[in-house]
């Protein structure tokens, strides 16, 4: 293949005009180049000159003639732009920086006093990188990572698209240089995928694409490959709905305006479709249900929610259901919310709520505490069919004495949890009350130390 004296080597980004000699009506695809340069477009190789393309080697006795075709290298480097936010985010390398691929060639941003982390069964710090796996990586102010910038002008080195080795369970993983849909990942072997794909923006969301520099989970139901698409995504494909016209909503937003919606599902629903990711580093914005899902079912037993590290105050609104709200020892927060209501919590201390559907009791009742012995901290849980004026929950020692009461309010009906810690009383046996107007009940419970 000669290329004449004018352009003795070929360089990245360029185009050339070429002379090559083929045999008359033989076509072949493009090939490869030693130094990982491609052909634009179809070309032929003769069999006098294999020491700069070796893709195809061509043995034939018919006649040569000459012709000009054009041949263009192919995509040596990628151009990349990532945003980052201040704080812990999801990234990934997706290709091969021109230095190395240390953590701190990448995002010279970082925090110097944090490391980066990649998960297997829990998060694992690393000082290098590898195109198609996720990290955590916290950065000191957000910045837009650009080609040309922080990083080489020349670009970003592609790497093979090849599977990515998958385990049982969740893994943090990254794309290559194309942005792809969701939707085309398949797994080897096939039907491993659990649930949706996700990303993180001020809580966990289902992505519908994978963009190169960004990091995202996904659950696999056994070990196994994950298979990227290969083909860029056309378009932007439409995120999964998950609130049907039945289900409610719990929208949970902190004083910097970061807002995460749980679901209350009604109807046979695989819940484990909606669980969510392990949870974030420490600090970040994170609300789920004490299940690890996004979407739950309510009755009239409680359910719990996890709020951390939101900025107080925090507002509760309900939307398409009406739920009994508490925080979680069940001596603070006590709202009956309806659908267009909220509520607002200033106790920073209140970082775990109960929740369930607000279904009214048909009777008075006092459940059994609950464990039982205990120690130090016991619940109990009651019922009131009815508005009342005056309700108390009492616990008494065995000679009679009062040491503590839970309740002494006007409470609307339903259903209540509360939670006795007796760290500062002594091991013995103990009476609690439930007292109304209309109905009294009492049951003892044992505290073991």
């Amino acid at each position: 293949l000669p290329f004449g004296n004018d352009a003795p080597t070929i360089a990245s980004g360029s185009d050339y005009w070429i002379t090559i000699k083929f045999p008359v009506g033989i076509l072949y695809p493009g090939g490869v180049h030693n130094s990982g340069f491609t052909t634009g477009r179809s070309f032929f190789e003769s069999n006098t000159d294999t020491t700069l393309w070796n893709a195809l080697v061509i043995t034939t006795e018919r006649a040569w003639m000459m012709r000009s075709v054009e041949v263009s290298p192919g995509p040596a480097t990628f151009q990349l732009t990532v945003n980052v936010n201040n704080g812990w985010n999801m990234v990934s390398t997706p290709g091969l920086h021109p230095a190395d691929q240390e953590v701190t060639t990448w995002w010279s941003g970082k925090d110097p006093a944090a490391g980066v982390f990649r998960f297997s069964g829990g998060y694992i710090p690393v000082t290098t990188t590898i195109p198609g796996q996720g990290y955590w990586m916290k950065h000191v102010g957000a910045l837009t990572y650009n080609t040309g910038e922080e990083w080489p002008a020349g670009g970003i080195i592609p790497v093979a698209n090849t599977p990515i080795t998958g385990a049982t369970g969740w893994n943090l993983i990254g794309g290559f240089e194309l942005n792809v849909l969701t939707s085309g990942i398949t797994t080897t072997p096939a039907g491993l995928q659990s649930g949706s794909v996700f990303q993180y923006s001020s809580g966990y969301t289902v992505a519908t694409n994978l963009v190169p520099g960004y990091g995202y989970w996904i659950k696999l139901t056994g070990a196994g490959s994950i298979n990227i698409p290969t083909s860029l995504a056309k378009g932007l494909a439409k995120t999964t709905e998950v609130n049907t016209s039945d289900w409610g909503k719990i929208i949970i937003t902190d004083k910097s305006g970061k807002s995460y919606t749980l679901y209350t599902v009604k109807g046979e629903v695989n819940l484990n479709d909606y669980e969510l990711p392990p949870a974030p580093p420490e600090g970040m914005f994170d609300v789920r249900f004490g299940s690890g899902r996004y979407a739950e079912e309510l009755s009239a037993v409680n359910q719990t929610i996890e709020l951390n590290s939101l900025e107080y105050p925090v507002r509760v609104r309900v939307e398409n259901s009406d739920i009994r709200l508490q925080d979680g020892t069940g001596n603070g927060l006590n709202e009956r919310l309806k659908s267009g209501e909220e509520v607002t919590i200033s106790n920073s201390a209140i970082n775990k709520l109960m929740v369930s559907g607000d279904v009214i009791p048909a009777t008075y009742s006092l459940d059994q505490n609950y464990p039982n012995p205990f120690n130090p901290s016991t619940k109990i849980e009651f019922s009131i069919p009815e508005d009342v004026n005056n309700v108390t929950l009492t616990i008494f020692n065995a000679l009679g004495q009062r040491v503590a009461e839970l309740v002494n309010s006007k409470m609307e009906a339903g259903k209540y949890s509360y939670v006795w810690n007796a760290s500062d009383v002594a091991t013995g046996l103990y009476i609690y009350e439930l007292r109304t107007d209309k109905f009294v009940s009492v049951k003892k419970m044992m505290l073991l130390k």
